[in-house]
């Protein structure tokens, strides 16, 4: 009798198998759903959180590319601010900031006089303005003879500001024959005053070097 009950039990367990084994699928099949699928997997929020966080590395990365590059760019514009400095220094240290052309053409007039050469005419000419500084041209007419406009030009030369000569001309008069022909002939004269600009200030900020804060001591000891 057990025997026999056994062997039913065993025969209907049996005819249920196919069943428990596709509800045994289907509970697989959903908790799989749950956890790699559906909208509140959690496999699916990592994958959403790593991706998330690629996407803030990137982003940062790109920041510090750029942070880079502007440092690059600013580390630049200090050399270059510094090297118009540098220039500007030069320039300030041989050029004055201040002309007078009365002045200037009486100075000519009177080197021309010491050395006997003729001023037949001198004007002033249009003031042409560069990066750091101002150009005064004066158009210059003379008679004399070689010699009077070498020493004239030497001792243009040596003035105090600095003098540039340009488009000589020349043309003898007179006898051809004697010891000293006599020449006439044209110049340009150019003198320079330095320009002041911005560029002064951002110079000056370049080099300038930090004040103490308030309340700090140049010295290690703390002196009454």
């Amino acid at each position: 009798m057990a025997s026999s009950g056994l062997r039913d039990f065993l025969n209907r367990v049996t005819d249920f198998t196919p069943l428990l084994l596709v509800a045994i699928g289907v509970y697989y099949g959903l908790d799989y759903y749950e956890l790699m699928v559906s909208d509140a997997s959690p496999v699916k929020a990592k994958d959403q959180q790593i991706a998330s966080l690629q996407s803030d590395i990137a982003r940062m990365q790109g920041k510090v590319k750029e942070m880079e590059q502007f440092h690059a760019s600013l580390e630049s514009r200090k050399l270059q601010l510094r090297e118009h400095a540098t220039r500007l220094d030069e320039m300030k240290g041989s050029l004055s900031d201040t002309f007078d052309s009365s002045e200037f053409m009486r100075l000519v007039v009177t080197e021309a006089k010491k050395v006997g050469l003729s001023v037949l005419r001198l004007e002033p000419q249009a003031v042409e303005s560069k990066e750091y500084y101002a150009q005064h041209a004066f158009s210059l007419s003379f008679r004399g003879v070689y010699q009077q406009l070498l020493v004239f030009l030497d001792r243009i030369s040596n003035v105090q500001k600095i003098v540039r000569v340009d488009e000589l001309t020349l043309k003898p008069i007179g006898n051809g024959s004697a010891r000293f022909v006599q020449l006439e002939g044209t110049m340009e004269i150019r003198a320079y005053r330095y320009l002041s600009s911005s560029a002064d200030s951002l110079a000056r900020n370049e080099t300038q070097v930090p004040a103490l804060p308030k309340g700090a001591s140049g010295s290690e000891g703390g002196g009454p």
